[in-house]
């Protein structure tokens, strides 16, 4: 009861949203928390959390999160708080604004890129790797 912090939304394993490859949603969408996507959104999409991009998922809309990780296929703007993640399977056509950004060779990126930061600050230190959130991105892909 006391003392005991309570844990935030995004970051409770629970609360993992999945749209599964075949689904297909027509419309816009919020989450408070991790989404993973396999199938295909006809909208935007907003998290307070990770997103996960499958390489069969596609957002047809602008995406806007704390951290993402594409693999599939996105029509529109990003905005990221965090990492970015592209990996070589990506199609990415939009415009992306991030923070940090790790893209793999292979991937497609068509659009303007602004990166506002270039290291992580973790209790006012600039950590030696601005990559070390990538470690954690295995616990949303299955």
């Amino acid at each position: 009861m006391f003392g005991k912090k309570k844990q935030p939304v995004t970051d409770d394993p629970r609360r993992l949203n999945t749209i599964v490859e075949g689904t297909v949603i027509k419309g816009s969408m919020t989450t408070e928390s991790n989404i993973r996507i396999d199938g295909t959104i006809d909208g935007d999409v907003k998290s307070l959390g990770k997103v996960v991009l499958g390489k069969t998922g596609k957002i047809i809309g602008d995406l806007n999160c704390m951290k993402a990780e594409l693999d599939g296929q996105l029509l529109g703007n990003i905005e990221v708080e965090n990492l970015l993640i592209i990996r070589k399977s990506a199609v990415l056509t939009g415009n992306i604004k991030t923070e940090l950004i790790s893209i793999e060779e292979g991937a497609k990126f068509t659009g303007q890129c602004i990166v506002t930061g270039t290291a992580i600050k973790k209790n006012n230190k600039i950590q030696e790797n601005i990559f070390s959130e990538q470690e954690n991105t295995e616990d949303l892909v299955y």
